[in-house]
């Protein structure tokens, strides 16, 4: 099984939802204060442009899942049985019964 790399994905997302989500929070607030003073077109394309920025951060917080999944995809694989059984002690006889010597 190959698996697929985990670590520039997450990366990327995090970052685009983190520039997605404060740059379309500062348009929002843009268009606004733009719509309050006299009604202008600019209100209209800062809206605009502030949904194409909360759209990357939704795109970004998706590429974060996938970055997520595909790291506990490669988790899971680990072959760790055969470290925990050379780890764990014998198991001990069941209460009530006598101990073999």
């Amino acid at each position: 099984m190959e698996f697929k790399r985990s670590a520039g994905i997450f990366g990327l997302g995090f970052a685009l939802s983190l520039i997605g989500y404060v740059l379309g929070t500062i348009f929002a607030f843009s268009a606004a204060s733009q719509t309050s003073r006299y009604y202008s077109s600019s209100a209209g394309a800062l809206a605009v442009v502030a949904a194409i920025f909360f759209l990357a951060a939704l795109i970004g917080s998706i590429m974060m899942v996938v970055g997520l999944h595909r790291a506990m995809v490669k988790i899971d694989a680990l072959a760790v049985s055969s470290v925990v059984s050379a780890t764990v002690a014998p198991a001990a006889a069941p209460v009530g019964t006598s101990q073999p010597s």
